[in-house]
């Protein structure tokens, strides 16, 4: 849940749905952050638990990224970060889907109250458009020596962009274990929902052979 306060008045920003896996040996590696609509009960009982969060913790102004489980018993809190925005870079899918950014509604709940009151309290109940922001991950370590699939992903239709941490043969490929070894970085953005969805699938499946290494010796062995 990103949000955002102007003395002690919370606004939802933006929702997202993450999606975890247990791979390469991990108990769990992000696979993509998925914006989300607000249209139902359920979303509404999140949201008023951020607020009820963000209250507690004596926030009132400023941007917080707060991460909620939702078992069927109700939200719990996971970690609250607050003072700062959402890590990853959503501002195209905010924009695109949404309309509206954090990034700029914090401005606004500083400098511009009219701006501010213009702002919705919480997300529509359907997006403009469907994004995903993907996290890469690598199933291999060792030294990039080529880069595989990129005819394939130029034709992904709602694939806008692609950005991997090792892009010149010789840089150094880690194994996907947790966020510090994420691979890189795609953006799905479509108005069509199943094309994303779609698009996403393929994405997937074509990640563990997307980087072609040379294994190097380290003090522990080979990686």
């Amino acid at each position: 849940v990103d949000s955002v306060s102007r003395d002690g008045e919370h606004k939802v920003v933006a929702l997202w749905r993450y999606s975890k896996a247990s791979l390469n040996g991990a108990p769990f590696v992000n696979l993509c952050d998925e914006l989300r609509p607000a249209n139902d009960a359920d979303d509404e009982a999140l949201m008023e638990y951020a607020r009820r969060v963000l209250d507690a913790l004596g926030v009132r102004w400023g941007p917080a990224h707060l991460e909620i489980k939702r078992p069927a018993s109700g939200p719990v809190l996971v970690e609250a970060n607050v003072g700062r925005w959402n890590g990853v870079d959503f501002k195209l899918l905010a924009d695109a889907c949404l309309g509206y950014n954090a990034y700029e509604a914090t401005l606004d709940a500083f400098t511009d109250r009219r701006r501010w009151e213009a702002l919705p309290a919480t997300p529509p109940p359907a997006l403009g458009g469907a994004g995903r922001l993907v996290k890469l991950v690598s199933s291999v370590e060792g030294e990039l020596r080529a880069l595989r699939h990129a005819e394939e992903l130029a034709e992904l239709p709602s694939l806008v962009r692609f950005e991997t941490e090792a892009t010149d043969p010789g840089d150094r490929v880690k194994r996907t274990v947790d966020l510090d070894t994420c691979a890189g970085l795609a953006v799905l953005l479509h108005a069509d929902a199943a094309q994303v969805e779609a698009d996403y699938a393929r994405l997937r499946a074509l990640q563990p052979t997307l980087f072609e290494v040379e294994s190097v010796e380290t003090g522990d062995g080979v990686a």
